[in-house]
């Protein structure tokens, strides 16, 4: 019997070609459908690409798009001068409250602004105290000042830690605050720099021969050739709540006299040496001296001349 009429027909699929010219060859012959190809015409032939590889084509064209803009952008902006510094000091000019230095009242309003510490020592002003108010953590460069039958009081902003350099460049021979007046110094740091010269002695940091120097949650910071670093022949010196780095010098000489008190509490002492007693006269004299609660990281804690000294 012949078995093929027992069987169902069956076609078999067309296998895809392996030459990709072959492939659009059988899609050109094919007849298409208008409906499924929009406004395109019966036997044309509609690339086909996959609509992930389009959005893939897109962002990359939209990068290199944007990747030229921006170098376009960073040239033009190169060819442009900056301003920065420009408008920061125009910004200063018309808010004079950004300076660095403040003058304050008998009431501890500020009166007036200033650029330097020599400047607001300088504004005409008819208080009992120079208060001055720095607002800046700096570090700022110092021209020291002279000051001269003043009561003077320097201080720190509240949560600022102003550091104050000597200007060593400009004044190889002068102390940071050289006055004979009154001094009072609070949260403020002070720091000397190393003279061009190592063989020179610098001076102090400061030097005071007013009737009273105190100073408060202050740092000290001498440099090598810095001695030392508070030269004071005020008659009552008090320091507290601060810290002294002397290096290879001492931290405070004191010219004792009769009637001169010294007091230091709860303060930090490190370097050569911590304390040095000087007296233009040989004892007795009447003098008191008071420590309390500080630690000395010193070779020599306390040191004492007796003897004339310029």
């Amino acid at each position: 019997a012949d078995d093929s009429a027992a069987m169902p027909s069956m076609t078999m699929p067309a296998l895809p070609q392996a030459s990709g010219t072959a492939s659009v060859r059988r899609q050109t012959s094919a007849k298409l459908n208008p409906e499924a190809i929009g406004s395109n015409k019966v036997g044309e032939l509609t690339p086909r690409c996959s609509p992930r590889r389009t959005q893939a084509a897109v962002a990359v064209l939209a990068g290199l798009g944007l990747s030229l803009l921006a170098w376009s952008l960073s040239i033009f902006q190169a060819d442009k001068p900056s301003n920065a510094t420009t408008t920061e000091t125009q910004a200063t000019r018309t808010d004079p409250s950004r300076l660095p230095f403040a003058l304050l009242s008998d009431d501890g309003k500020v009166r007036e602004y200033a650029e330097s510490l020599s400047a607001a020592l300088a504004i005409e002003f008819s208080g009992n105290t120079r208060h001055i108010r720095i607002q800046n953590d700096g570090p700022l460069l110092v021209d020291p000042p002279v000051i001269r039958d003043r009561r003077v009081w320097i201080e720190a902003a509240e949560g600022q830690r102003p550091v104050l350099v000597l200007n060593r460049a400009a004044y190889a021979s002068a102390a940071m605050i050289d006055t004979d007046g009154s001094l009072i110094l609070t949260g403020i740091e002070l720091r000397a720099s190393d003279l061009a010269n190592p063989a020179d002695e610098s001076p102090p940091l400061i030097r005071t021969a007013g009737p009273e120097l105190h100073l408060a949650h202050c740092t000290l910071r001498g440099s090598s050739t810095t001695s030392p670093l508070i030269r004071a022949t005020s008659s009552r010196v008090s320091i507290s709540h601060s810290a002294l780095f002397a290096g290879a010098t001492t931290a405070v000489s004191w010219r004792a006299s009769t009637g001169g008190r010294l007091t230091l509490d709860n303060n930090l002492f490190a370097g050569f040496g911590a304390i040095r007693l000087e007296s233009a006269s040989p004892p007795p004299f009447d003098c008191e001296i008071q420590l309390t609660d500080n630690t000395f990281v010193n070779q020599f804690p306390v040191q004492v001349s007796f003897g004339k000294r310029d």
